[in-house]
């Protein structure tokens, strides 16, 4: 049963972290074959690393409730 807990959130952790490369999708082109007058647009990076310091900080909140409840038994 406990490695059963750490195997799903495994799993839901890696979806996570790799669910915008699976979500790629290329560029829409206008269907009037224009683009835009100052060139094509740039985009920011919203991952450049955000999701890997948002699961780190679930991991340690996961873990200060996990001793919370250790220490209460």
């Amino acid at each position: 049963m406990k490695y059963q807990k750490i195997i799903v959130f495994a799993v839901v952790l890696t979806v996570i972290v790799f669910l915008p490369s699976l979500m790629y999708a290329p560029p829409f082109d206008p269907p009037d074959g224009g683009g835009t007058p100052l060139g094509d647009p740039v985009g920011a990076p919203i991952d450049g690393g955000l999701s890997a310091l948002i699961a780190g900080g679930i991991a340690l909140l996961v873990r200060k409730f996990y001793k919370k409840k250790t220490e209460n038994k």
